[in-house]
Parts: structure tokens; sequence; C-alpha cells
């Protein structure tokens, strides 16, 4: 009974020594984690104790509903003391079951020391954000109405606020290329009234002048019609 009750001391001396010595770094690329989107994981296990351990399978855990977030199945690894190794792997993001938005997790690995076994999970908390299936309109701008664009961080699309003058080309509010008659007006290109105005005058200008050359040509018909009369 004694040596059980030491080996029971060992036991939780280890397993508080161990429990600070695992990290996790996660990349789900740009914004949010997506639903069923790939997820870089980048686990670390540092053995702080003296004797050697041999590390396990490593999961990743909801702490609000025990769900598995991640899970790691590799050949086990003896770690000797002061001895760190890194896991990289990838899964799929799953869905919050409780219809949320946030996980709660920490990451945790299977450890064995001598005849000792235990699971290990870091003491502090950690978050992320995933956006369910569900609640996506879009992925990109294109799956939108041609007045909206797609706001990244939550997979929606919104509607395009264009400032006075700008008009909408692919999804986005820019500025038109007018033509040299033309003008960028609050409703985009319009013709320049300037250029209409100079226009009209410039046609009348050409009609008065083929009508006063008219005149003159006919007025001279006439002089010669009178002058073979004498």
């Amino acid at each position: 009974m004694k040596g059980l009750f030491v080996l029971l001391c060992v036991f939780l001396l280890v397993v508080g020594l161990v429990s600070a010595t695992i990290e996790a770094d996660f990349d789900c690329g740009v914004g949010d984690c997506v639903e069923g989107s790939s997820m870089k994981w980048s686990i670390t296990v540092f053995n702080n104790i003296n004797s050697s351990i041999v590390v396990g399978q490593l999961f990743v855990v909801d702490v609000d509903t025990n769900q598995l977030i991640a899970l790691h199945n590799s050949e086990d690894i003896e770690l000797a003391p002061k001895e760190l190794h890194v896991f990289k792997f990838e899964n799929l993001v799953p869905a919050p079951l409780n219809g949320g938005y946030t996980f709660q997790f920490k990451p945790c690995f299977n450890a064995s020391l001598s005849n000792l076994s235990a699971v290990v999970c870091k003491d502090a908390v950690e978050s992320f954000s995933v956006i369910p299936l569900s609640k996506i309109e879009c992925f990109s701008s294109s799956d939108c109405d041609t007045n909206k664009f797609c706001f990244g961080d939550i997979k929606k699309c919104r509607i395009l606020d264009c400032k006075s003058g700008e008009v909408i080309v692919g999804h986005e509010c820019v500025l038109p290329v007018c033509s040299w008659f033309e003008i960028n007006s609050s409703s985009g290109c319009s013709v320049n009234p300037l250029f209409l105005l100079s226009a009209v005058l410039v046609f009348v200008g050409v009609i008065l002048f083929v009508i006063a050359s008219r005149v003159k040509s006919k007025r001279k018909k006439n002089k010669k019609g009178s002058k073979k009369l004498y």
C-alpha cells in the first residue's frame, strides 16, 4: 500500500511538471477559420523533467463541450530531458457544437513515463473563431449582387457605398474614364455642357456660313444676268 501511495505521488508530480510543456499554434489562412476548410496545426511538446517521456497521440479539445477539434496519430516519440519536438499536421475545421462562433480549447497529448501514463493538457485555455457554413453568404464578391461586395471577415454580402462620381465596376467603386467631350458627374460620365454649347454654336455658324455663301452666290449670278441685258 505504501508503494502504491509513493507511485501515485510520483505520477501526480510528473503530470504537474509536464502540464506546462505543450503549446499550440494554428493557421487558417486569411481571416477567421471557415467550417470545412483546411487548418494547419503546430504543436510543440517540451520535456522539462529529468526523465525521458514518450509522447503518443495529440489532440485538441473544446473545454466547454468536449468536442474534438483536431487529432494527430503518429508513432510514439521519446523525448529526453530538456528535449522538444514540434508536431505539424492539418485537419478540416469543424463547426462548433454550441452553435456559436468560438472554440475555447486546450491542446493535449498522451504521455507515458516508465509504467505511468496520463493525458497532459495545457493549463491555459486558448480560443479561435470559426464561421459555420450555414452562416456564409459568399467567399468572393462574385457570389454577391453587382451592387454588393463580399465582406471577408464575416463572409457576408454588403452594399457598396460609392462616393459622388464613382461607378460600380466589378463589385468595386471606381472613377469612370470619361471621353474627351465628357465630364465626371454624380451619375458617372455625362456630356460636357460647354462642349455641347460649343458644338451648337459651331453648327449654327456653319449653317449661317452656308446660307450666306448661297445668298452671295445668288447675288453674283443676278448681277451677271443684269449686265447681259445691256
